[in-house]
């Protein structure tokens, strides 16, 4: 008998372990409901609301909707915190294929909290709250993930600090059309990746969809891994004051009207794929560091496809990558204005819109490798000189709709160029309508100012 008694003790325990249930007692203790219930703790222990059961949740938990849900007061993420009530520990809420409305009272993801949403298609998580729907400490995480969708129909949606939000297997995300923002960074910096769905082409998302305008003297890393953005508003602006920010695009549709897709003017931005569309350019450089070495960037307006502006310092690099315009643009891809940024053109395929129009067009600048006599001595692709147009070293112009050829270049009048390592020495030249002097075997193209 003593030894049947000890085989059901044995058996109990087992069963309790299988089950996931907690061995400290009264862990639990709001895991009341028996039938009609809202929401349950790792399949065991099930509650009326999902308020109860986030009270309840124990460090690596999965909390999962039973049905529809609506907050009705302030969430307690953990039981016994202040009135902030952070979530402190790893906590996962599979909202399923119901809805989880939070009403006006945001989640709060405390230092060293890790909270993960994940649902179904049909599932979604909905928010009133007049700020943020929700709020990352320092040191916080969320990640989002599934095809759920997430917004705050009355402001923004993601407020980070120093903490990290990964949105991936593109969940749909929105905020209030007229002032929301996607992912706000506050100031102390944050990581923030994203492979999400915002706005559709018939209905674009008219804010912002990262706005780092709070971020100060820290470092915030952006990182777009892939999805699809329909905006009507600036992807994400980097201004001068963001100067630690680094924005990365690895892949992704970015298709915006009535605004450049991304603007810097600070920090680097980093294209590595994708397909940037704007009918502005697909990106507008006033400072900081841009490099573009693969993806496909288009232009469905009157304008550059990378347009250069403003008097920031700072670098474009161009390694690689598709760049197009419009049959009726009468901008070249690449319009490089006033400024002190340098420039280094090693690659990519460049298409003018109009026969005749130049692949780059720059205007009165000095560039680096030009000294204070117009003298050029160690550029690496794009050579250039005033208000006349070099071509691209490696790389493709489209012979159809660009009279710009790789190896083919015109001087400003007056100016000696020269390259170094494997570069031709291209000599002098003047403008078009005074056919210039030029080394044996070299061409000369017409300028072709834009204004």
């Amino acid at each position: 008998m003593k030894n049947l008694k000890m085989f059901a003790i044995a058996v109990m325990a087992f069963a309790v372990m299988a089950m996931g249930v907690h061995a400290t007692t009264g862990d639990y203790q709001g895991a009341t409901c028996s039938s009609s219930c809202h929401a349950v703790i790792n399949g065991t222990h099930q509650y009326t609301t999902f308020a109860a059961a986030l009270k309840d949740a124990q460090d690596g938990d999965t909390i999962t909707l039973l049905a529809a849900d609506t907050v009705s007061a302030a969430l307690t993420g953990i039981q016994g915190e202040s009135a902030v009530n952070p979530i402190k520990k790893n906590i996962t809420v599979n909202v399923n294929k119901f809805k989880l409305d939070l009403a006006t009272y945001p989640l709060y993801v405390g230092e060293n909290g890790s909270l993960t949403i994940t649902g179904t298609k049909d599932g979604e998580v909905t928010s009133q709250a007049t700020a943020d729907a929700i709020l990352v400490a320092d040191g916080g995480s969320l990640t989002i993930k599934g095809a759920l969708k997430v917004n705050n129909t009355a402001r923004d949606l993601v407020n980070v600090n120093d903490g990290k939000v990964t949105v991936s297997d593109g969940a749909t995300l929105s905020a209030v059309a007229s002032t929301g923002k996607i992912v706000e960074i506050g100031a102390d910096g944050a990581t923030v990746s994203l492979n999400a769905k915002v706005g559709t082409k018939t209905s674009r998302f008219s804010g912002k969809v990262v706005d780092t305008s709070a971020v100060v003297d820290e470092t915030a890393t952006i990182t777009f891994e892939g999805g699809e953005y329909y905006t009507s508003a600036r992807i994400v602006d980097v201004a001068a004051a963001n100067e630690d920010a680094v924005v990365t695009i690895n892949n992704g549709t970015y298709d915006v009207t009535g605004a450049f897709a991304f603007s810097i003017a600070n920090g680097s931005l980093v294209v590595k794929g994708g397909v940037i569309t704007s009918d502005d350019a697909a990106i507008n450089v006033e400072g900081g560091d841009v490099l573009v070495s693969a993806g496909t960037l288009k232009c469905t307006g009157n304008h550059a496809v990378i347009n250069t502006q403003g008097s920031g310092e700072g670098s474009l690099e161009i390694t690689g990558g598709q760049f197009t315009l419009t049959k009726a643009s009468q901008y070249s891809p690449l319009y490089f204005g006033n400024g002190e940024l340098t420039y280094a053109i090693s690659g990519g395929d460049f298409a003018a819109g109009k026969k005749d129009v130049p692949a780059v067009f720059v205007t009165d600048t000095l560039l680096t490798g030009l000294d204070e006599n117009g003298l050029a001595d160690h550029f690496k692709g794009m050579l250039t000189g005033g208000k006349y147009l070099y071509s691209i070293i490696g790389g493709t112009a489209d012979g159809e709709y660009s009279s710009a050829v790789v190896t083919k270049y015109v001087v400003g009048e007056g100016l000696e160029v020269r390259t170094e390592g494997d570069y031709k020495v291209i000599g002098t030249g003047t403008p078009a309508d005074e056919p210039g002097t030029t080394e044996p075997g070299d061409t000369t193209i017409p300028p072709v100012p834009q204004t």
